[in-house]
């Protein structure tokens, strides 16, 4: 059986795994997006830190 294909008959356990995993996915996803948007925000006031400073 391949990754792709799907059973036509899901266990009642397999569907709450699956929401579970795209949950998890989700977060995992907002966290990433997060902390990127924090990184660049960070670097961003560093970069103008700088600048000022330079003048």
């Amino acid at each position: 059986m391949d990754a792709n294909e799907t059973p036509a008959v899901l266990p009642a356990g397999t569907r709450a795994q699956e929401q579970r995993k795209l949950m998890v996915g989700r977060a995992a996803m907002v966290i990433v997006s997060g902390f990127a948007v924090a990184a660049f925000t960070i670097y961003a006031i560093v970069m103008l830190y700088a600048i000022t400073i330079a003048n």
